[in-house]
């Protein structure tokens, strides 16, 4: 922006930036009269900002009340000589209690004043302030990939969130048929990272209730700023509380088939028991029938050790967790694959292609 007279503040681009960081904005001062001139810069801004002339700091100041104060007292002066330039560099600090507001720009108006003509310029900075609304979700994997958690009585319950910078507090409460739980207080996961990263990453386990009734859960995040003047919520009905809910099961039924490592066929006869890993104690046991498949009925949710044997055969153990959706590799020729089938209140555990290497005689 030009204004009429013997000198020209050129106009920087607009910036987005989050809570805690910089924003820096490259203003050239040009003396367009024929003699030497020192201009007096003023400036108005929302937050706190370094001015820089020709590389070096020469202030920096604040807003207090409703007026600009220059922590040195004395209004900045830039000599400029006649058709010269000289670079101003402004870098505003934006602290990080302040909220985002992707809607509204704030605006800095730097004011050159020349001391020979006492014309004036002025350039309007913009500077946004960008977040993430608050996102929780359920359960230890990333939002990305997530799938409905299961957890037995007992389990630790593993919450999840992100929020934008100024948010100081997250606590989470789960929920079934109005019934409300304490609430669990989230811990900060990035707490060295979090203002280049622009957004907070927040952490929670907790133990299930022994007593704790099977069903269907939702999970409300509640998100704070250091003076309870700004509130977020993300619950079950809302935009982003799709990955909210997690399941309580108590039973389940766990069935699969043994085969030969090599040759892929069926084995009948073999003894399958389901062990305790804590205990050690042996918790059910059966033998695969004529087309080689076992069955539990009635299995908790919970830890286990499979353990097959058969005669001719090496022993077989797999350790698996009992729920909804479960797959590994156990090593030693010995697969374990686990998918649903049936009902959200009757669901199947599938162990499928247990299988040993037979024993050299």
């Amino acid at each position: 922006m030009t204004v009429s007279g013997q000198h020209v503040l050129e106009q920087s681009d607009d910036i987005k930036v989050t809570a805690g960081q910089d924003a820096t904005y490259v203003h050239t001062l040009r003396n367009t009269g024929a003699g030497d001139d020192t201009f007096l810069i003023s400036l108005i801004g929302p937050y706190p900002a370094d001015l820089y002339a020709g590389g070096e700091k020469i202030a920096s100041g604040r807003l207090v009340g409703n007026v600009w104060v220059w922590d040195s007292g004395n209004v900045p002066a830039v000599n400029v000589p006649a058709g010269g330039t000289k670079s101003l560099k402004l870098v505003v600090h934006v602290p990080e209690n302040t909220p985002y507001n992707k809607e509204l720009a704030k605006i800095y108006s730097i004011r050159a004043t020349g001391n020979g003509d006492t014309t004036t310029s002025i350039v309007q900075d913009k500077i946004t302030i960008t977040g993430i609304p608050l996102d929780g979700w359920s359960g230890g994997s990333e939002k990305e990939a997530w799938v409905l958690p299961v957890y037995g009585h007992g389990d630790a319950l593993v919450l999840k969130a992100i929020s934008a910078v100024h948010i100081t507090t997250v606590k989470a409460y789960y929920i079934k048929d109005g019934r409300t739980s304490a609430p669990i207080e989230m811990k900060l996961a990035n707490p060295d990272t979090y203002v280049k990263d622009g957004y907070k990453r927040w952490y929670a386990s907790t133990m299930l209730p022994d007593q704790i009734e099977a069903g269907n859960y939702g999970v409300t995040f509640v998100a704070s700023d250091s003076a309870n003047l700004w509130t977020e919520t993300d619950s079950v009905q809302g935009p982003v509380g799709a990955n909210n809910p997690f399941v309580v099961k108590y039973k389940l039924t766990v069935q699969g088939q043994i085969t030969d490592a090599v040759t892929h066929q069926p084995i009948a006869g073999a003894s399958v028991a389901l062990i305790d890993p804590a205990s050690g104690k042996k918790v059910a046991e059966t033998k695969s029938d004529g087309t080689s498949n076992y069955q539990f009925n009635d299995v908790t949710v919970n830890r286990y050790t499979l353990a097959v044997q058969h005669d001719g055969y090496a022993d077989a153990n797999i350790d698996f967790y009992a729920r909804r959706r479960t797959e590994r590799r156990i090593p030693s020729s010995l697969t374990h694959r686990c998918r649903l089938t049936g009902s959200r209140w009757k669901p199947i555990l599938r162990l499928c292609s247990a299988t040993g290497n037979q024993r050299r005689r």
